[in-house]
């Protein structure tokens, strides 16, 4: 188990660095389009930026849920 998630926080760092993903954020408010924004600048998961932005402190993991759900719920 930890070498699983050893390897998904190195696959993590390797195609979202730290200082893109805070650059790509910037001081605006995380809401569905930017999160779809960066899913798409990064070519990841929601999943796998969800992880990103909750390790990084730059969104509430539980907020991103919700978002989450909503837009699924719109479509």
């Amino acid at each position: 188990r930890n070498i699983k998630r050893e390897a998904d926080y190195f696959a993590a760092c390797l195609l979202m660095p730290e200082p893109w993903i805070r650059d790509a954020v910037g001081d605006d408010l995380i809401g569905c389009d930017h999160v779809r924004g960066l899913v798409q600048m990064f070519g990841v998961s929601y999943e796998a930026m969800h992880n990103r932005l909750d390790e990084l402190g730059l969104c509430d993991k539980e907020f991103i849920q919700w978002m989450w759900n909503e837009n699924k719920r719109r479509r």
